[in-house]
């Protein structure tokens, strides 16, 4: 990842906090889920510690590594052009470490990151049996990662997990010390929905740019309460859930499960992760795939529906009509099937075919990527 363009991404990021906008931050694990969140119009992504680790079939308990994220971190910022804010977990060791892994996120593409106050190992901040450093010895680090910026728009967000061992009291002088040392917003993890009015009063109130992190609030509800950041984390846990689901599904039927009515209008992944921009790349350089049967095959069967098309003034076709002798009704009811599955099917229903059969009139698509359902 080239520091310019990383330094453009912290600029623009840091130029919305100074101006006092509300930031939202989509949590996202992987390069998909970045790239679906950069299609969907998001403006900053956040990547999660947790998630990094969760997509290994590890738990968040200190197990991933300095190489682990940074690489997780350069994927994703090498496929979405938003700004990004990741877990800096510990900072990996005493401030020496600090200062490594805040300029290993800026080289991998972070545009800001957090640093907790644990004791290393850690643990995710809703679970139980978190420990934390004194202040005093956090102070170090965070001013160890003010000062090993190599880009001074980087945001440095000053994570605190003191809630559940001291309480209050401990979390509020925290983050006054942490936001004095030069952090550019403070963070306090593992607040539950009772705690939410007290996070409130005793932090936001003061007038310390303050990160919410979490889902009992929605994102207009953190804004008036005078958040400044929120992460959300719902790509994870949905996508956790859908995963355990298609399992459970084919290890019971033996079949794919149909997928719900209510999800078969997403894009393609193709299209998603910019399939259609490489077929557009090999035919600008001359990379084409030669014709095959398969092509032939296809070609030949749209050239029937055109006809049938032009006869008949629609792309309506009865599953049981057949045209010129080829069962063109169970062609085209192949074709809406697998437009209906994620990407279709490789070289059979190109974006390009997709396009070509979505103009046809009385097909009722919904977009460019499917039919409507």
């Amino acid at each position: 990842m080239s520091l310019l363009i990383q330094a453009g991404r912290a600029r623009s990021l840091r130029a919305r906090l100074d101006a006092g906008e509300f930031i939202l931050l989509p949590t996202i694990f992987n390069g998909l889920t970045a790239r679906i969140a950069e299609h969907l119009g998001f403006d900053a992504i956040y990547m999660t510690g947790a998630g990094t680790a969760l997509v290994q079939g590890l738990p968040d308990v200190g197990l991933t590594s300095l190489d682990e994220l940074t690489t997780n971190i350069r994927q994703i910022s090498e496929v979405a052009d938003l700004p990004l804010i990741a877990d800096g977990e510990t900072g990996f060791g005493n401030p020496l470490n600090v200062r490594r892994t805040v300029q290993a996120y800026e080289r991998a593409g972070a545009a800001g990151l957090h640093l907790e106050d644990q004791a290393f190992p850690k643990k995710c901040g809703f679970l139980e049996g978190k420990r934390v450093i004194p202040p005093e010895e956090y102070a170090h680090k965070l001013r160890a990662a003010i000062d090993a910026r190599t880009n001074e728009d980087t945001i440095i967000i000053a994570r605190t997990d003191a809630l559940q061992v001291n309480g209050w009291d401990d979390v509020e002088s925290r983050v006054n010390a942490y936001h004095e040392a030069g952090a550019d917003v403070v963070f306090v993890d593992g607040v539950h929905r009772h705690e939410i009015e007290t996070y409130v009063e005793r932090v936001v109130r003061h007038g310390i740019p303050t990160l919410f992190n979490g889902t009992d609030l929605s994102a207009d509800e953190a804004k008036e309460l005078g958040f400044k950041i929120q992460i959300q984390s719902v790509a994870l846990y949905a996508s956790y859930r859908a995963e355990f689901w298609a399992l459970q599904a084919l290890r019971q039927t033996g079949r794919k499960p149909e997928v719900p009515a209510d999800q078969r209008e997403v894009p393609p992944f193709t299209d998603i992760v910019g399939l259609p921009e490489v077929y557009e790349f090999e035919a600008n350089y001359g990379l084409e795939a030669e014709p095959n049967a398969q092509d032939a095959a296809w070609d030949e069967a749209f050239e029937k529906l055109l006809r049938f098309v032009k006869r008949e003034g629609s792309g309506d076709v009865t599953e049981d009509h057949v045209e010129e002798g080829f069962p063109l009704g169970r062609w085209v009811a192949e074709q809406r099937r697998l437009s209906r599955e994620i990407g279709g099917r490789g070289a059979v229903l190109t974006p390009e075919r997709r396009r070509s059969l979505a103009a046809l009139p009385g097909w009722e698509w919904h977009d460019e990527a499917g039919p409507e359902q």
